[in-house]
This record gives structure tokens, C-alpha cells and sequence, in this order.
């Protein structure tokens, strides 16, 4: 969830930073939450089939402001950034102005 929401707000024009200190402090929040069994079986499961998705895995766990900086470079480096992404992967430009529309950032 928080590479989706770091994924909106980059779209709607939120500082790096700013992004990255929103991930940071989820790691306060999230502390004694129940964790989702049935999802995590299904990610173990995936990783034993697939070791290298394990590898690249490691160390992505958690809150640590260090994953959504790394997140928010390739983001930038390899799509120019959100818009660049959802454009990738099929999100007509329509599409795209109506959730920069919904996220405060018409135009």
C-alpha cells in the first residue's frame, strides 16, 4: 500500500521528500497491527518458486525511508515519474487527469 500511495502522490505533485517522510513515520502506525496470514503464505510461496523475486525482496520489508527513495529514483528514472508509469501500463491521459483531478492537481 505504500508504494501505491507513494505512486498518488508523486501524480499529484508532492515533494520527494514530503513523500518519503509520510512512508517513514507509517512504520509508528503500523506497529502491533495483525499482519495478513493468507497473503503472507501467498508471498512465501512465491518466493520459494522464484528465488531471485526473494533477492530482490530483501531488505523491502518495513518503513525504512531508504525503499521509497529507491522507489521514487526508478520511478523518475525509468517513466519520468508517475504519469510516465500508469501511461505505461495502459492509463488512457484521460484516465490520468481525472485521478489528478480527484487528487487536487487539475491540469
Amino acid at each position: 500500500t505504500g508504494i501505491i500511495a507513494g505512486l498518488l502522490l508523486n501524480l499529484a505533485g508532492v515533494a520527494d521528500g514530503d513523500i518519503v517522510h509520510n512512508y517513514a513515520i507509517s512504520a509508528h502506525y503500523l506497529e502491533g497491527q495483525p499482519k495478513d496470514s493468507a497473503m503472507n503464505a501467498q508471498m512465501m510461496e512465491l518466493i520459494r518458486q522464484n528465488p531471485e523475486i526473494g533477492r530482490k525482496m530483501a531488505g523491502m520489508a518495513g518503513t525504512a525511508p531508504e525503499n521509497m527513495e529507491m522507489f521514487l529514483s526508478a520511478l523518475q528514472q525509468q517513466y519520468g515519474g508517475a504519469e510516465g508509469y500508469l501511461k505505461s501500463i495502459g492509463i488512457s491521459d484521460a484516465e490520468i487527469q481525472q485521478l489528478k483531478a480527484r487528487l487536487g492537481q487539475a491540469g
